[in-house]
């Protein structure tokens, strides 16, 4: 791609981003009643779809649970190419990073045994400067873009859930009216309530993502594992925490959602050889770490000269005693007229 499309991609690319933060703020803003913005604009459309599916396309009593499933397939394939594109760029940087371990290791060193402030700031600035120098992002390739398009999408299915899920009993209420009101009361996913946790369903979620978690370090150079160790695996906890304490209907979201990631996760590790082959013949590693310390050493080294011959000068110009012993000298010295 050239550097001409690589521009207008990323000036799109910013302009969606700050259209979705725009929308996830007033979409929060908007409270989460069936007056707020979440289920006027989003939420309600989903409740007629999960109905539509349920009643006219699977007509049966796991219709809900199909209609969830058929929700978040399309969401799915929708992000799919941008999540694709994201797990591949965290490839590419994490086997870039792998190359420049070497020079990152010196800087790495010279930050253990940098003493003042000063030194300090020089070395960081010299790390920034391996990054930027050799095209590498710090972020690993992480892409904003596909967790900004999930944000409106995840609540505006919870409320639609929540808004849509109730165990209350009215007896002078026609049931048909009641189920238009709240088409998740009483729904159930192959005998699996869908208005309440349900620890199977949060399991199942938890093992995609676990499994999705061991299958990304595979693909995560050694030197990069003990680092993500910990931001890798706290994902499916998280899963596991959110689907238990929330409905069934929502955790089916996630756990369809962690089989599509571990799908995608597949395809990156069978192409991983293919993509570490390309970056070896393709990418030069600029040595610039050498020259980069060196030089942030002369800089300390020039400004704790120049604070000495400061502060010697401001001494000199201070000490009283001095200069008046070099007064009283030259009187002494002085002969008196006669």
């Amino acid at each position: 791609m050239s550097k001409e499309k690589v521009g207008v991609w990323q000036s799109i690319r910013r302009l969606i981003i700050v259209a979705l933060i725009a929308l996830e703020i007033l979409l929060m803003t908007g409270g989460y009643t069936k007056t707020g913005r979440t289920w006027l604009w989003i939420s309600k459309y989903m409740v007629d779809f999960m109905q539509w599916m349920a009643n006219d396309v699977f007509k049966s009593t796991n219709g809900i649970g199909f209609a969830i499933i058929a929700i978040t397939a399309v969401i799915r394939l929708i992000l799919l190419p941008i999540m694709f594109d994201q797990q591949r760029q965290s490839t590419i940087q994490a086997e870039k990073m792998a190359m420049l371990q070497p020079q990152l290791t010196k800087v790495q060193a010279a930050l253990k045994t940098a003493e003042t402030q000063e030194e300090k700031l020089a070395v960081n600035n010299a790390m920034m400067s391996v990054y930027r120098e050799n095209n590498v992002s710090m972020m690993g390739g992480m892409n904003f873009l596909s967790m900004l398009i999930q944000l409106p999408i995840i609540s505006a299915l919870y409320t639609a859930i929540r808004l849509s899920t109730s165990v209350l009993k009215v007896d002078h209420v026609d049931p048909a009216v009641f189920n238009k009101l709240f088409p998740l009361n009483g729904a159930h996913f192959f005998g699996i309530a869908l208005y309440k946790p349900s620890l199977i369903i949060a399991i199942v979620a938890a093992i995609f993502y676990f499994a999705q978690s061991w299958f990304t370090l595979q693909t995560t150079p050694e030197a990069q594992r003990k680092q993500m160790q910990t931001m890798i695996w706290m994902s499916p906890v998280m899963i596991f925490f959110f689907s238990i304490f929330q409905s069934a209907a929502l955790g089916l979201y996630f756990m369809v959602g962690g089989l599509f990631v571990l799908i995608q996760t597949l395809i990156i590790l069978k192409i991983r050889p293919g993509i570490q082959a390309k970056i070896h013949r393709e990418f030069k590693v600029k040595n610039v770490a050498d020259d980069l310390l060196a030089k942030a050493a002369a800089n300390t080294s020039e400004q704790d000269l120049a604070k000495d011959i400061t502060n010697d000068v401001s001494t000199e110009e201070i000490d009283p005693n001095k200069g008046a012993h070099k007064r009283n000298a030259g009187k002494q010295q002085r002969k008196p007229k006669i």
